[in-house]
Parts: C-alpha cells; structure tokens; sequence
C-alpha cells in the first residue's frame, strides 16, 4: 500500500508498505482478473459452436476452412476463398471421424455448401 507523509520540510513523500492479506485472501481472490470476469473473446468471423476443418484442394495443397453447420448428408463450411475450391474435394474435420468426400452444391466468395457422396 502506499501512502503519502509530512517530511520536516514540508514536502510529501511517498511511502510504500507491505501489504498484509486477511487468512485466505490473496490479490488474485480479492481483485478479479479480466479472464475471470469477461468471457474470453471469440475470433471475429468465429461462433462458439464453429468446428475446424481441412479441405484438400489436390494431393499436395491443403486449406483451412469453418465447419458451421454438418450433418450426416452435408456441410456448410466458410473458406477465405471459395473459387480455389474444386467441386468435389476432401474435407477433413474436427468433429468427423473420418475424412468426407464433398460435392459442392452452392457457393458465394467465401461459403460452401456440399453434400457427401
């Protein structure tokens, strides 16, 4: 803690002194951290329920893509660029056990949506 003392001249000077913390209190418990008080920000373009994937362009080139919606018939995922996407690719997922060969059905700059063959 630090305080603020007359000296013999006059002036104010600063004093520091330990801090004595009451049985079981430290500063961590005493004053939250922004980790323990906000959620933890979600990444712009991101929602919670988003999964990562991996969509094979050919034997070699690989990109990273968003798994918004998948179900046993198709996927719905978000590229930075949906024109390199072939029509039928591979897609490797965080939340599939297996990889999935994809044929898309509808595409916009960056949104694909494919069904599984």
């Amino acid at each position: 803690m630090a305080i603020f003392e007359d000296n013999e001249s006059g002036a104010l000077d600063l004093v520091v002194a330990p801090v004595a913390w009451s049985r079981g209190a430290t500063p961590a418990s005493r004053f939250p951290t922004p980790s323990s008080t906000f959620p933890a920000p979600v990444p712009s373009g991101t929602a919670p329920g988003d999964d990562a994937g991996l969509i094979a362009l050919d034997e070699h080139t690989s990109i990273g893509c968003l798994i918004h919606d998948i179900t046993a018939h198709g996927v719905e995922l978000t590229v930075p660029d949906a024109s390199i996407v072939p029509d039928i690719f591979m897609l490797t997922a965080s939340c599939s056990e297996s990889a999935k060969v994809c044929h898309t059905l509808w595409r916009s700059d960056e949104t694909i949506r494919a069904r599984f063959r």
